[in-house]
């Protein structure tokens, strides 16, 4: 028997009240907490808190205490254990609708973001690589359901960032490389390389070789050349948002143009760029796309061309980068990017293929929709390859999200361009054109 004084602890320094709408047993539980002698008993009473599913689902307050009590008291390794075997033992518990309400405390633990969500810093590196030791049965249910918890980009971002990180052993890196093989549809002993990087993705084949590239590429400069015309800007510069090799820019710079600013994440690229530049003119800078550094209001056209978009993780990255255009561009500026159409050709059938991946993870497809035609509406991720070695995922957004994002960001007239993407069977190129206003 614990003595216990339900109204203070250690944890909370101003007591923890129970009030109309907490069980007083749950409540004293919390208080106790702190008192058990071993991890594992605490890692017990845990599991008996997430069985819990009896208490009013908008007691926010209520369960985000359950949260910091469990969080801040188990080792993260044991938690990760805790929570993972109880995903699998009570699937019907665990997979909530999205945007529902809270109806037990492990949901409250993935909606508020302070536990097991693998895009954050905050994620303890043990709980990935407790994973990653796990057979590979094991390993494909739970990430089944942390897919439907959280986005799949997010996911394989966070497998990508502790393979990178320089602490872990190496045969650390070699399970979480299988295990990033299996998000991809691939077996988890594939030969193909994992990718951390878009660099290293894109460093494994020559892009600038790459044949659909070459085709497009004057055709692409000149539509933009023509676009920029049409501002009737005279003053501002054109900025090339994930330049790249310099593809545009430099095409642009020889044609005539100036005042082109280049920016880019990779080093590595931004060199090479910077070499193909026959003019010298061009200002090329490492930043971020959603994150460019430039002054407000200083271009005429602010540019996201060769599908660079697919690799946005999601809506809200892509909103950041919409945002950031709107706020450089002048009024009567444009942003101009482009995406392929998600309903067509290749990309089409890359997410009826990934349906089939979250299919082989366990992924719960009837929580999508009841029919295929419902559930590949909901899908808006791919994985894909343009040589069948080297995979990377990609964000294929359908066009009313985009629109959306757009007039979140303060666009209002936008224009869609429709193209077919040469040597891509059934493939659609979408050019968007939004103007600031004036």
């Amino acid at each position: 028997m614990f003595d216990i004084n339900p109204f203070t602890s250690t944890t909370y320094k101003d007591g923890l009240v129970d009030n109309e709408y907490t069980d007083s047993l749950t409540t004293l539980c919390l208080t106790a907490f702190e008192q058990l002698p071993t991890q594992e008993e605490k890692a017990a009473v845990a599991r008996w808190l997430f069985e819990l599913s009896n208490c009013p689902a908008d007691d926010d307050f209520y369960w985000s205490l359950v949260n910091r009590t469990i969080y801040s008291q188990i080792e993260p390794k044991l938690l990760a254990k805790t929570v993972f075997d109880f995903v699998l033992e009570k699937p019907d518990q665990y997979y909530f609708p999205k945007n529902s309400q809270i109806v037990n405390p492990f949901d409250e633990l993935l909606e508020d973001r302070s536990f097991l969500y693998f895009y954050t810093s905050l994620l303890p590196k043990e709980a990935v690589i407790y994973l990653s030791e796990q057979e590979d049965k094991y390993i494909k249910a739970v990430l089944g359901g942390l897919i439907y918890a959280e986005p799949f980009s997010n996911l394989i971002e966070e497998i990508r960032n502790q393979i990178k990180n320089p602490e872990n052993p190496p045969e650390v890196t070699v399970r979480l490389e299988r295990m990033g093989k299996i998000l991809l549809g691939l077996a988890p002993d594939d030969s193909r390389p994992f990718h951390t990087s878009l660099e290293s993705f894109y460093k494994s084949f020559c892009i600038g070789e790459y044949h659909t590239n070459e085709v497009v590429n004057q055709e692409e400069v000149a539509m933009v050349a023509g676009l920029v015309k049409e501002t009737g800007l005279e003053e501002g510069s054109i900025v090339d948002n994930a330049c790249g090799m310099g593809r545009i820019a430099n095409t642009l710079a020889k044609n005539g143009y100036s005042d082109i600013v280049g920016v880019d994440i990779s080093p590595r690229n931004l060199h090479t760029a910077k070499e193909h530049d026959e003019t010298g003119s061009i200002e090329y800078r490492q930043a971020d796309w959603a994150d460019t550094g430039l002054r407000p209001e200083s271009a005429r056209a602010f540019l996201l061309v060769g599908r660079s978009g697919h690799h946005a993780r999601n809506s809200y990255e892509f909103q950041q980068i919409s945002k950031e255009a709107y706020e450089v561009l002048k009024p009567g500026g444009i942003f101009v990017f482009d995406f392929a159409d998600p309903d067509k050709g290749m990309y089409l059938e890359n997410r009826r293929n990934f349906l089939r991946i979250l299919a082989s993870l366990n992924f719960p497809l009837e929580k999508l929709g009841t029919t295929p035609e419902e559930q590949l509406k909901e899908i808006d991720n791919v994985v894909d390859s343009p040589d069948g070695i080297n995979f990377t995922n990609r964000w294929v957004p359908q066009i009313k999200d985009i629109l959306l994002e757009l007039k979140i960001a303060g666009f209002e007239d936008v224009q869609i361009i429709r193209k077919p993407i040469e040597g891509w069977k059934g493939a659609e190129n979408l050019y968007f054109i939004a103007k600031k206003p004036l």
